[in-house]
């Protein structure tokens, strides 16, 4: 390989790296703006996707279920320190993440939820769509956001 055929193969590596982070930006922002038919797009047509050893059937049934489970309930998403590694026509890549939901206080509402671990995705050429994604949650045990509030009550906010 030539130097140019070297440098034009790196540069075409880190525009595909640029690429899937905007996607995975875009995954985060379409959750969080309930833009489900948007997010459900973001997935190849025949897209494998696992997710608390739940094999979803298609995109659209995992952002339905999304849509009934979430409503309108207030909701953060958040995606970190990508790993990204391109290997021919696929990439794969590594997030850390972090998400919170919570539901106004009223008689019956369901407990909020954080959650935190890895989304790991498999990428098709294009590195436009998601063809696999299989997240990898960590439990907090005690966690539930109404639990974490209540413990920080009486309490300054800490500083970092």
């Amino acid at each position: 390989m030539s130097d140019d055929e070297e440098l034009i193969n790196r540069i075409e590596t880190l525009e595909s790296i640029e690429r899937i982070k905007t996607l995975k930006a875009r995954y985060f922002r379409l959750v969080h703006e309930k833009k489900h038919d948007e997010f459900a797009a973001l997935f190849t047509p025949n897209a494998v996707i696992v997710t608390d050893g739940i094999t979803w059937s298609s995109s659209t049934e995992m952002a339905e279920t999304i849509r009934s489970l979430t409503g309108a309930a207030p909701s953060v998403h958040h995606g970190h320190m990508p790993e990204i590694a391109v290997s021919g026509d696929s990439a794969r890549g590594i997030w850390a993440m972090q998400d919170l939901l919570t539901f106004p206080a009223a008689d019956g509402a369901p407990e909020g939820h954080i959650g935190y671990g890895q989304y790991r995705e498999t990428l098709p050429t294009d590195r436009r769509r998601v063809a696999h994604r299989q997240p990898h949650p960590d439990p907090l045990p005690d966690g539930s956001p109404r639990q974490l509030a209540s413990r920080r009550r009486g309490r300054a906010p800490r500083m970092m």
